[in-house]
């Protein structure tokens, strides 16, 4: 599929030249290989797409991904949203997360230990955040819904404090997991078209690093409405574009957040544009957000300010801030623990604590 579109790469390295920006291991770029020929094969097919935003005036700004497939990242210039184009199409991406992507994105092809308890982490994280936000909340009988669980682990919180809870994810290891781990989580193989057919209102619905990944998060927003009480609260975590502290954990710059699995790259200002029908509660750069229906009252989004220049600004300063790549290998050796913890046995782990004193 040609494009005939500006190019504005960020660097040198943001050219297609076929390697990962990342440490692969052996399986991983076997994987990453079988991928590009479905997509040169046409297996996998492209479809070109305009912004949320509704236009089609974009500039590349990569021409590969962190894996170092051959996929291009615009910049809109009417609104600034990041967005692979052109990207796998609906059905080439269901089979894409059904067939490869926990074994692309994880070095390990099993659930440990240490990924299910960083999730339950990040759910009392969520919980926190939410209670800072609703005051005098109660979570007792709830109906908790986590779109894109994955495990499970950030629901195991809110069974703690008595609700009801239930999870879609594609991947079944990880499901199977969850459920091993927990019967009362209720995680079920699915997505968005089975949340569909549910003829059920949820109190809070969980979006947690999901709506970068998916073709159409106006469409999902939309769906969520339906199935969230008219007191409803909804939760968004992403990968802010904003937040370098999240790419510089575990890559070298920005292009370690561009893969074939993030359709959107957001900031708060572009996911806010897309919140017709919610109250922000609370939202920051990191993503992360608590939203409250509305009811059928619109925040006056549509006055905020198109981000192309100060995007474009914001990515090149930390590609090329002396300082930031100082900091980065702070950030590497902070976050060294938590990688550890999702590669490595339980055993291991505790072996590792028992030399270092911990």
């Amino acid at each position: 599929m040609k494009q005939n579109l500006p190019k504005l790469l960020i660097s040198k390295k943001y050219k297609y030249h076929q390697k990962s920006h990342i440490h692969l291991n052996r399986e991983q770029k076997l994987i990453r290989n079988g991928i590009q020929k479905k997509i040169n094969s046409g297996v996998y097919k492209l479809e070109e797409t305009s912004c949320l935003c509704g236009t089609k005036d974009d500039v590349i700004i990569s021409e590969t991904d962190r894996y170092g497939l051959n996929l291009k990242t615009v910049i809109c210039k009417n609104c600034g949203l990041l967005r692979t184009n052109p990207r796998l199409d609906k059905n080439s991406l269901t089979e894409f997360y059904i067939n490869e992507y926990r074994d692309l994105y994880m070095e390990s092809k099993e659930v440990t230990e240490g990924y299910f308890k960083n999730m339950i982490s990040r759910g009392r994280e969520v919980i926190e955040l939410i209670r800072r936000c609703c005051a005098g909340i109660e979570f007792k009988g709830m109906d908790v819904l986590d779109i894109g669980c994955s495990a499970g682990g950030i629901l195991v919180p809110f069974l703690e404090a008595g609700a009801t809870v239930k999870g879609y994810d594609y991947d079944r290891r990880y499901l199977d997991y969850g459920n091993s781990r927990n019967p009362a989580l209720n995680l079920c193989f699915g997505g968005l078209e089975d949340l569909k057919a549910e003829d059920k209102k949820y109190d809070l619905i969980i979006i947690n690093h999901v709506l970068e990944h998916l073709s159409s998060p106006e469409a999902t927003l939309e769906q969520v409405k339906g199935n969230l009480k008219p007191d409803g609260i909804l939760y968004i975590g992403l990968p802010g574009l904003k937040n370098p502290a999240y790419y510089y954990s575990s890559s070298k710059s920005f292009l370690g957040s561009l893969h074939i699995g993030h359709l959107y790259h957001f900031t708060s200002a572009s996911l806010l544009r897309l919140m017709k029908g919610f109250e922000p509660l609370y939202i920051d750069e990191e993503i992360k957000a608590v939203f409250r229906m509305a009811g059928g009252k619109d925040a006056a989004y549509g006055a905020l300010l198109p981000e192309y220049d100060e995007t474009l600004a914001f990515i090149r300063q930390y590609e090329n801030d002396f300082m930031w790549k100082l900091r980065r290998l702070k950030i590497i050796l902070t976050d060294l623990p938590y990688f550890l913890r999702l590669v490595l046995p339980e055993p291991v782990i505790r072996f590792i604590k028992v030399i270092l004193g911990r």
